[in-house]
């Protein structure tokens, strides 16, 4: 059952972070490079982004606790390889993956704070 909600907690991680990068760090960095003509086509095909934007801080404060849950279950399930060999060097594989994972979304995650909270505080 820990890893079922491991493996889940994983990818809601991913997904969070990368909707952090969609909602807020995309739009700001297209209109810092100029392409501010993209961000509007972007959001006419995708309207939802203006809701995800208007929600940031709910978003990010879900991406955060994600990022805890997922942490803590990897935590607890650490040393819980089978004994059989074969077994044991898929489940350490799975458990590499696990953290190139959370590594990754910890990675976007940042990249969304710095871009929608960090940039406009030195910037402003």
């Amino acid at each position: 059952m820990k890893d079922i909600i491991h493996k889940s907690s994983l990818w809601m991680t991913m997904l969070t972070s990368g909707s952090t990068l969609i909602c807020c760090a995309l739009p700001a960095i297209l209109v810092a490079l100029g392409a501010g003509t993209a961000v509007v086509v972007l959001v006419g095909a995708f309207p939802q982004l203006i809701w995800l934007s208007a929600h940031k801080i709910g978003l990010f404060g879900f991406g955060a606790v994600m990022l805890a849950v997922s942490r803590y279950f990897s935590r607890i399930t650490q040393n819980t390889c089978p004994m059989d060999p074969q077994l044991a060097q898929k489940c350490k594989e799975a458990k590499r993956l696990s953290g190139i994972i959370w590594w990754g979304s910890v990675v976007l995650y940042i990249i969304g704070f710095s871009v929608s909270y960090i940039l406009p505080f030195l910037l402003g």
